[in-house]
């Protein structure tokens, strides 16, 4: 009988791993590994070394890591013995027309206090684009110029390195359900809503897996649950297989879901955005404008009103950028808006998406045949890769609904 092969691994490989025959259920590679989803594009939380560190010494390092780990750990070495010399470029990054690595003349630059601020201008939308990338393509840039000065090839070497090693933690560390792709949020909604709707109800477990068994057939994770639970005949061990799953199932919502911000308020038919301005006060005018110029639609839009963090509660704050951040980002669990010194002019628009409660409507695949990782993303989207025109109505219908 053929095995059945999930784009790398095969099944007899998983159903190893999620070892049937233990007396006590061990961990399986599809178990999340962590508290709560990591945010995906958070910053590293200590050194490249010490995160790759901790990376390499996982038990869930696939061929591909192992593959790659002594290059990784050379080039991360390599780059911090330049990092002085990288952060002082990234200065001069700053006020220069090298600041974005594209070959478009249709971009402006402006300086705004300590952020630099590319403007893209809005040419016709492509739509979903693929953008593949990996370490081996990262170790030939490397490879290209390991002799050689510090130049702006050096210093998007070092943001790649940090974005691919931020992926990876997520991947390896944290269990992040890396095969979720466009077009599956929807399905992935409605059957997690069926499966909780069974409660203690084996049998109505049994056919859930059942009716969405072609969708679970294309997630590997998801596939070994259905897989254990379908073949045990024991009843303790069929009720281990269902919590670990809706542990799964949750875990992936609250990753692809929406999370209500209580500074969040409709005001007649506007909503009013509590903020702090903290760290980036002496540009609050400029912030406050280019929210609510872009956050808004034919009827309704944002209005920001600032406050201390100090004083309310839940306040999100914007922190000042420094050379060590090279991604800009949200962080829900002490509420900070981290923009990086150089963004794009979406990204404002875009991190006060996840702040109003929405999550990235982009998807980070990962083929393990290929070790590569596939981002999906589409320009007519701001949660995605849409520029700053691209907030609409569907956003604002969903905080109405969100918060009605």
């Amino acid at each position: 009988m053929k095995k059945r092969a999930y784009r790398g691994f095969t099944l007899s490989f998983l159903v190893f791993l999620l070892c049937f025959s233990c007396g006590k259920e061990k961990e399986n590679v599809a178990d999340i590994r962590a508290s709560a989803p990591a945010e995906r594009h958070a910053p590293l939380e200590g050194s490249p070394r010490a995160e790759l560190t901790k990376i390499h010494e996982s038990k869930w390092l696939e061929s591909c890591d192992l593959k790659f780990k002594d290059k990784q750990m050379e080039i991360v070495i390599a780059l911090e013995d330049r990092q002085d010399s990288i952060n002082r470029y990234n200065s001069l990054l700053a006020n220069s027309s090298l600041v974005v690595n594209v070959s478009s003349n249709d971009k402006k630059i402006k300086t705004v206090g300590p952020l630099t601020i590319i403007q893209l201008e809005n040419g016709n939308k492509k739509g979903w684009v693929d953008d593949v990338f990996g370490w081996q393509e990262i170790i030939d840039r490397y490879e290209k110029i390991k002799n050689n000065t510090v130049t702006e090839d050096w210093y998007y070497l070092d943001r790649s390195v940090k974005s691919i090693i931020t992926s990876d933690k997520n991947r390896i560390l944290y269990g992040a359900n890396v095969f979720i792709k466009k077009g599956d949020e929807a399905i992935l909604t409605k059957m997690s809503n069926e499966f909780f709707g069974c409660g203690e109800e084996l049998n109505c477990i049994a056919d859930k897996f059942n009716k969405y068994k072609d969708f679970i057939n294309q997630q590997p994770y998801y596939d070994l649950y259905r897989e254990a639970f379908l073949a045990s005949s024991d009843l303790d061990k069929k009720k281990n297989y269902r919590d670990r799953f809706f542990k799964r199932l949750n875990w992936d919502l609250i990753d692809f879901g929406f999370t209500k911000n209580s500074n969040v308020k409709w005001s007649g038919k506007n909503l009013t955005l509590s903020l702090d301005s903290f760290e980036l006060y002496e540009i609050e005018a400029y912030l406050k404008n280019y929210i609510e110029t872009y956050w808004k639609n034919e009827d309704s839009m944002v209005l920001v009103e600032w406050k201390s963090s100090n004083l309310d509660k839940d306040i999100f704050k914007f922190k000042r950028p420094s050379s060590d951040i090279s991604r800009s980002f949200v962080r829900r669990s002490d509420e900070v808006i981290q923009l990086a010194s150089i963004i794009r002019s979406s990204t404002i628009i875009h991190e006060l998406g996840h702040v109003l409660g929405f999550s990235d409507s982009y998807y980070e695949v990962w083929d393990p045949k290929k070790c590569t990782y596939t981002q999906q993303s589409t320009d007519t989207d701001i949660m995605s890769g849409g520029s700053e025109n691209t907030v609409t109505k569907e956003h604002f219908d969903r905080l109405r609904l969100e918060y009605p």
